[in-house]
């Protein structure tokens, strides 16, 4: 082995065959950081767990090379995540199990680069890198305590929380570079420890472009602007199809979807929810109590079969709780506004959603906790004519491939990989 090539390693609870979004995006920066180039100065490592989220109970080789990736997987706990407590064992048996592996295979003048999630792995990996001489990367994916402040696992100036924030703080300041996802997601970092500012990269995630047809016409013309449609649609047809497609997770004001779709009649707007996560049995209680015929709830969609729902899409949907700038970047948004159709977004306004949306001229941004606001907000995409749809569709789809690709991430974190010293 070249004795001047670099050694990275990437540290993740979630990685191939993982299909989630961390285990896909750690997938795609490893495997394309180990991609041959001039000169090839970087050996690529991964350091992750059996999978245990979607994939769970498929058991992949413990040690294997993927793409030009070395992957050594940690053995840990593998139980259902159906609670905060066997998530927990899961979190810290793997930490755990990092932390040592690190002390063994770390050494001076390694990158190390940890994922915020699980909020264990990244204090374990900092503490082995720093024991053997490395160089610590935090890719910040969730900032906490703030994350679990929005999801009311934590209450606001509660002991628990001052004291996370605290080890927070040290985390950043001891962090050689920190990667966050967002604008909004570096300013809450630098706020919160300004000593680290000025290590601060932002290096966004990406998403894929899909050449969508030309957005569906609407029942009838719902405004006097709106373009004549060639044909009038079934009765029964709904006027608006909004796509929603990502987790359903406690961060994702799904109340904001339910209140929404209650004040609308099933003649004006079709909800599609794709999707899975720790609330999807609260949301179709919901749709069932409520009797909301016009949001229909899909589950997990295989890509084929999403490429095809959000080409049947009017416009896509994406919902927040209040207060969640800076403390998330939902990864999602590109591949929606990849698939060339314009966003609806409940989201703060000033998040990195808000900003990318404003920009391009490619959606509308509407406060969340306000259910009449969206009300509105649907109903003026309704009025939107087709035309005009397509236009913010395109101009979306362009900015994902022209800022948002695996090519220019991958490209970021070579450069970021330029700062250790080495070509």
């Amino acid at each position: 082995m070249n004795s001047r090539r670099g050694r990275l390693f990437i540290l993740s609870e979630l990685y191939r065959p993982e299909t989630t979004s961390t285990g896909a995006f750690l997938t795609g920066i490893a495997e394309g950081l180990a991609e041959p180039a001039v000169p090839v100065s970087w050996e690529v490592k991964v350091l992750c767990a059996q999978p245990s989220y979607r994939e769970r109970g498929v058991t992949a080789p413990w040690r294997e090379e993927l793409n030009g990736v070395q992957v050594r997987r940690i053995r840990a706990f593998r139980f259902h995540r159906s609670s905060i407590l066997l998530r927990l064992l899961n979190a810290i048996s793997f930490s755990v199990g990092v932390f040592w592996r690190g002390l063994l295979e770390f050494r001076s003048g390694d990158v190390v680069v940890a994922v915020t999630n699980p909020p264990t792995l990244p204090f374990v990996s900092w503490a082995a890198a720093r024991v053997r001489g490395a160089r610590f990367v935090l890719l910040i994916h969730d900032v906490y305590p703030e994350v679990l402040l929005a999801t009311g696992h934590l209450s606001p100036g509660g002991g628990r929380a001052r004291i996370l924030s605290a080890f927070t703080r040290r985390l950043y300041g001891a962090a050689w570079r920190i990667v966050v996802l967002g604008r909004d997601m570096a300013e809450l970092v630098k706020a919160k420890a300004p000593v680290a500012a000025n290590r601060v990269r932002l290096i966004p995630n990406w998403g894929e472009v899909v050449e969508a047809e030309v957005p569906p016409a609407l029942v009838a013309p719902t405004g006097p602007a709106a373009a004549p449609t060639p044909a009038p649609a079934p009765a029964t047809a709904p006027r608006l199809r909004l796509v929603y497609s990502g987790n359903l997770g406690r961060t994702h004001g799904l109340e904001n979807l339910v209140e929404a779709a209650a004040r609308l009649e099933p003649q004006q707007v079709e909800f599609m929810v794709a999707g899975d996560g720790v609330r999807a049995t609260w949301l179709a209680h919901e749709v069932r109590r409520r009797g909301l015929a016009h949001v229909r709830l899909l589950g997990y969609q295989p890509t084929p079969d999403l490429k095809a729902l959000l080409a049947s899409a009017h416009a896509t949907l994406l919902t927040f709780q209040p207060g969640m700038a800076g403390v998330s970047v939902p990864s999602r948004m590109y591949n929606l506004l990849g698939a060339g159709r314009p966003l609806l977004a409940v989201c703060d306004p000033h998040s990195e959603v808000a900003l990318l949306l404003k920009e391009n001229r490619c959606g509308w941004v509407v406060p969340p906790g306000d259910p009449d606001a969206l009300v509105e907000a649907v109903r003026r995409v309704a009025a939107t004519p087709p035309h005009e749809l397509e236009a913010m569709g395109r101009r979306g789809r362009q900015a994902v491939a022209e800022s948002y690709t695996r090519e220019a991430v991958v490209e970021a974190w070579r450069g970021l990989l330029r700062e250790s010293g080495r070509s």
